[in-house]
Formats: C-alpha cells, sequence, structure tokens
C-alpha cells in the first residue's frame, strides 16, 4: 500500500498527464477514477452526512488547477462523433503503470465502479462534477463576479471556460450520451452563480429542450426496467428537478419559462406525469433504496411549478397524474419557488423595478436593505425607486417580511440570521407555512391599496358633485 500523501501526488500527476489533451486523454476511466477520488479524500462510500462533504470541499478547494482542468475536460467543445470515440477510448483499459501507486490507484476506480453499479464513465463524470457542484453552493458569488475569490472558482471564467453557450451545449451532450442527468448538477449550481447570462444560454439554446425532455423520458423508461442495474437512476428525478428548480429561480420574468418551452408542452405533459407517477409509487424504487417523503415531495412540487410556469395559455390534455391535473391555480406551490427566488437564490440581482440587473453585470457588491437585510440593490437610486415604487413599495412590505423571516427562523429551530444558510434542512411545512402567509398578506395589501385607490376615487368624484364624506384610514383596520 502506498502511503495517503504519495498517492495523493500520484493521483495529481496522473490526472494531469492524462488529461494533457481533452481529447484523447492518456487513461482510461477506472484510472482516472481513482485520480479523482484520491484527490477528493473520498470515503470507501459515499458521503452521507453535511461533515464528510466539507471535509471533501476544503481538501480539494485549492487545488485550482485540478478543478479547472476538470471542468474543462468536461465543457470542452466537442461534436457527437469526438464525444462518442471519447467515451469509447475511456472504457478500454491500457492505461501505462509508470509511477508508484498507479495499480492502487486503478484498483480503488474499480471499487468506485462496482460501488456505483455503474457504466465506467458515468462514475467518471458523476465525481468530477459532485465535488465542483458542492464547491458552488457555498462559494461568495460577488468575489467570484469580480475575479477577487481566494479560492476555486476564482472567476466566473473557472466555471465557464468556453463560454456560456458552450458550457450548455457540452452538458447536454453529455447527458444524451450518458443516457442520465448527472452533467445537471453542475450546470444546476453554475445557474446559481453565473446568474442570467447562463439563463439565456440554456433557455435559447437550439437543441437543449429537445435534449431535456429525451432525457426526461429515458429516465421513466430506466425506471420501468424490472431489473435496473444501476443505483444511480433513483436520484435522477432528484437531479432534473433541483436543476429546474435553479431555472425557474433565475428566471427574468413570469413569462421566461413559457417562451423556453413554447412549442413542447404537449411533449413535456405526459412525461412529467409519468416522472411523478414513479416518483409516488413505491413498487417502482429498488428495494435497497429507502424513500425520502420530504425529497418525494419536493420533486412533485417542483415538477408542478414547472408545469405550472409553462402552462398558462395551453390547456392541459386528460389523463394526467393528479398532482399535475387540473390545474391548481392556488399560490401554495408558488412560495416554495418564491423562498429562493425572492430572498436566497437572487440577492445578486437588483430590486428595483425596470432594473434586475445582476452583480455579475454591475461588477461590484449590492447594499441590503437596513431593516430587513434581504432585499439588495445596485445603487441608492434604485433603492430609492424600490422605497416609492407604486406597485409593491418596500416600504409597506419591508416589515412583513421582517415578520416573515423571525417567523421562518423560530418555526425551523434555527437562528434567525442562519434561517437561509439551513434551509435545505428546514421542514417543508416550517417553510411553506409562514411563507405563504407572508404572500397572502403581501397580496392583500395590494388589494387594499386598489380598494383606497378606488374610495378615493369615488371621493373626489362626490365631492365634485357636493357630497363630501370623510375616507377611513384602511390600514389601521387591516
Amino acid at each position: 500500500m502506498v502511503p495517503r500523501r504519495i498517492l495523493l501526488e500520484t493521483g495529481l500527476e496522473c490526472f494531469r498527464e492524462s488529461l494533457n489533451d481533452l481529447h484523447a486523454p492518456a487513461t482510461c476511466a477506472t484510472h482516472l477514477i481513482g485520480c479523482v477520488t484520491t484527490i477528493f479524500n473520498f470515503p470507501p462510500s459515499t458521503p452521507r452526512s453535511n461533515a464528510e462533504m466539507d471535509v471533501m470541499v476544503k481538501a480539494v478547494e485549492k487545488h485550482y488547477e485540478f478543478l479547472n482542468l476538470a471542468v474543462s475536460f468536461v465543457a470542452v467543445p466537442r461534436t457527437s462523433r469526438q464525444l462518442l470515440k471519447l467515451t469509447t477510448d475511456l472504457a478500454k483499459c491500457d492505461c501505462p503503470m509508470s509511477h508508484p501507486g498507479s495499480t492502487q490507484l486503478h484498483d480503488l476506480g474499480q471499487h468506485w465502479v462496482n460501488d456505483m453499479a455503474c457504466k465506467d464513465v458515468t462514475t467518471l463524470l458523476y465525481f468530477l462534477l459532485f465535488v465542483p457542484s458542492a464547491i458552488l453552493k457555498g462559494v461568495n458569488k460577488t468575489r467570484v463576479a469580480k475575479g477577487s475569490n481566494k479560492h476555486w472558482p476564482r472567476s466566473i471564467s473557472d466555471i465557464v471556460p468556453f463560454g456560456f453557450d458552450a458550457l450548455v451545449e457540452a452538458l447536454s451532450q453529455w447527458t444524451v450520451v450518458l443516457a442520465n442527468p448527472i452533467p445537471l448538477l453542475f450546470l444546476g449550481d453554475a445557474l446559481h452563480v453565473c446568474g442570467r447570462p447562463l439563463f439565456t444560454a440554456v433557455t435559447t439554446s437550439p437543441t437543449f429542450m429537445d435534449r431535456l425532455i429525451s432525457l426526461l423520458r429515458i429516465t421513466c423508461a430506466n425506471m420501468r426496467r424490472p431489473q435496473k442495474s444501476e443505483q444511480l437512476p433513483v436520484s435522477y428525478f432528484y437531479i432534473i428537478a433541483v436543476f429546474l428548480f435553479h431555472v425557474m429561480a433565475q428566471r427574468t420574468s413570469q413569462n421566461s419559462i413559457m417562451i423556453w418551452v413554447r412549442g413542447r408542452e404537449l411533449e413535456l405533459y405526459p412525461i412529467l406525469s409519468e416522472a411523478v407517477t414513479i416518483t409516488k409509487d413505491p413498487k417502482l424504487w429498488p428495494r435497497t433504496v429507502q424513500r425520502d417523503a420530504t425529497g418525494i415531495a419536493m420533486i412533485v412540487n417542483i415538477f408542478h411549478a414547472f408545469a405550472f410556469h409553462f402552462s398558462k395559455d395551453v390547456p392541459r390534455p386528460p389523463g394526467l397524474h393528479p398532482e399535475l391535473a387540473p390545474a391548481r391555480e392556488s399560490p401554495e406551490i408558488e412560495p416554495v419557488i418564491r423562498l429562493y427566488d425572492l430572498l436566497s437564490t437572487r440577492r445578486d440581482e437588483c430590486y428595483a423595478p425596470g432594473c434586475m440587473r445582476s452583480l455579475q453585470e454591475v461588477g461590484h457588491a449590492f447594499q441590503k436593505c437596513g431593516a430587513c437585510r434581504k432585499v439588495t440593490y445596485c445603487s441608492k437610486a434604485c433603492q430609492g425607486a424600490d422605497w416609492k415604487n407604486t406597485e409593491y413599495p418596500h416600504k409597506l412590505i419591508c416589515r412583513q417580511l421582517q415578520s416573515f423571516i423571525a417567523a421562518s427562523g423560530s418555526a425551523t429551530g434555527h437562528p434567525k440570521d442562519n434561517f437561509f444558510e439551513d434551509f435545505d434542512q428546514a421542514e417543508a411545512e416550517a417553510v411553506t407555512a409562514p411563507l405563504l402567509a407572508w404572500v397572502k398578506a403581501r397580496d392583500a395589501q395590494k388589494e387594499l391599496q386598489d380598494l383606497e385607490k378606488s374610495m378615493r376615487g369615488l371621493a373626489k368624484t362626490e365631492k365634485d358633485e357636493g357630497a363630501v364624506e370623510m375616507i377611513p384610514d384602511l390600514r389601521s383596520n387591516s
């Protein structure tokens, strides 16, 4: 057995030498898996706790060159023929064993291929993207946008080495070749950091929607196979749902998703219905997999929310799963998406009406409202404009927002300041209940404003006609 320190050095050196040519690696996928898992300091089995993930992230986030090389290997532009040749070559084992520990790395890679019960190329891509995605979840987006982050990624170019369109094309190609959504792991978290430019690349890609529909269809077919040889497909719906969540959270308007899907609604409806049916049917899950009620509810809710955003003008066909049809017009789904959309994921966008510029576009950190500490602005002028906004003035909703944050923090048992950081661990009811109340209060406030405006208009008319009455202050009785 080679000592850990030497094995790590060997893994880094072998990985670098193997990917000297991104289109023709010098070693097989199994050997590369051994290199990657050694560098990531993976335990004997996949990590199950946040503590294990933190250890891996801290161990690897300083390996700047390695992480850049891993992302470049996945994201480099390739033709379909080049990608098929690459996957064929990676499956062949003719690796030089010149470094000390090379055999041990190869055996380690084979262990993980067997443990995952997946093809070697599928397992390799999972490990290449798993930890970089975890790093992006906790990265300081402002520092990355300014190019001043201390560790990886130092700038947006590390996440998108060949451009936004090239990243979307490359990752969607991988989903087709591997017939699984693992590349969407990275793309979803990259959306969280890169914001609007990457969202635009996803929603304007001429091929991405076709490949997403094909991926959903293949995943449904795989889940219905009597013999499921792979363990990973059971989590495929979760990966797809989380990716769609990131897309919806980054939407630039209420119609963005509808425009993106336009013309494909009737294809998506039955596929999403099938995905929901499989997700909620325990008979279609492998016996070895423990079903998580909260995770299942999240998948179903996100699929419904996605259908809700593109179906406003298209009637839903008959025979859909009850969770998708008939359409639910209540705002019960909206708060779940709005939580990340309004208060977490979009902290890097200006909330002033008509602005919505991202920090990637502005290039500097935004200032938060001094009261609620959640709503952000790119300038004092935008803050003033939002404070006096005629539709939803922040002057009126700021106090409601503070109440929601306080109620959410106490409801989850987390300190108020840590509530959003601990959102993933919060119970669904603890999140949706106070948020739904806040949304209703906000909508009620608008109705109140509209009613008061109408009454004042009526009073002015009656005054002109000689009938003078006092207009009560509606807010005092609300």
